[in-house]
């Protein structure tokens, strides 16, 4: 019964299903309080609701009884950087980043910690790191991307990354859009444009940063492109609009 539990904790777990999985695998552990790959679940459950001190304190518990699989020790470095304890979050990160075993999206959350922490150079290592164990990851390249920048490589250099990451996932508006405010920063609008000038409705639906968004429309508006102006301004309002209501 006691491993039934924890394997339904654990496949609510995986389906997303946060509040169902917090509860079964409470249940678990109630009876089997020493079970640590109870206690790392519960963390790795907690990390996804939000609540990242009792995600750490879990861990930190299930850390008596087995040793943490890479997921956890990833969360765990994240977690510390997050309630205050930066140093050793950084360090966690750091020793991380040469991790063999750890999956390209681990490596790529690795280095947006390590990247909020003040550690481009090392961020750059784990993204590097991500596009050689997957050359087919866009999301990789165009995270490299970013922080080649932030470590003072040339401009050339981003954008060569950039287009990389689009031509491997041609369809992510974000990709363009990314490259686009880039090359209007460098006043190339015609080829900013050119990017980002047969985005679909649904497209524009998936981009979710304000900033993106405002700059294109004020791309969009200098080449006289009107109807997708007003389709990023109704997208503008809609995260607005939701920002209020989460704020009520």
């Amino acid at each position: 019964m006691m491993t039934g539990l924890f394997e339904d904790a654990l496949k609510a777990y995986e389906a997303g299903e946060f509040e169902n999985s917090l509860l079964l695998i409470k249940e678990f552990l109630r009876r089997k309080k020493e079970d640590g790959r109870g206690w790392e679940l519960l963390g790795l459950i907690q990390y996804s609701r939000g609540r990242i001190a009792v995600s750490v304190s879990a861990i930190e518990r299930a850390t008596l009884y087995v040793p943490l699989r890479s997921v956890t020790r990833v969360c765990l470095a994240l977690g510390y950087a997050r309630v205050g304890q930066e140093e050793l979050g950084r360090d966690l990160l750091v020793d991380l980043v040469n991790e063999p075993v750890l999956t390209t999206e681990l490596l790529l959350q690795v280095a947006a910690g390590l990247d909020s922490l003040g550690e481009p150079g090392f961020a750059l290592q784990a993204a590097r790191t991500a596009t050689e164990k997957d050359p087919d990851h866009a999301q990789a390249f165009y995270d490299l991307g970013y922080y080649v920048g932030r470590c003072g490589y040339p401009s050339s250099v981003i954008e060569a990354l950039a287009r990389h990451a689009i031509s491997l996932e041609p369809e992510r508006a974000c990709y363009r859009i990314g490259l686009a405010k880039l090359l209007v920063g460098q006043q190339r609008e015609d080829a900013a444009y050119e990017l980002v000038r047969d985005l679909s409705i649904e497209q524009i639906k998936q981009v979710n940063c304000h900033k993106c968004l405002q700059r294109i429309v004020e791309l969009y508006q200098s080449v006289g492109d009107y109807r997708r102006v007003i389709l990023c301004r109704e997208k503008l309002l809609q995260l607005e609009l939701r920002e209020y209501l989460s704020d009520c």
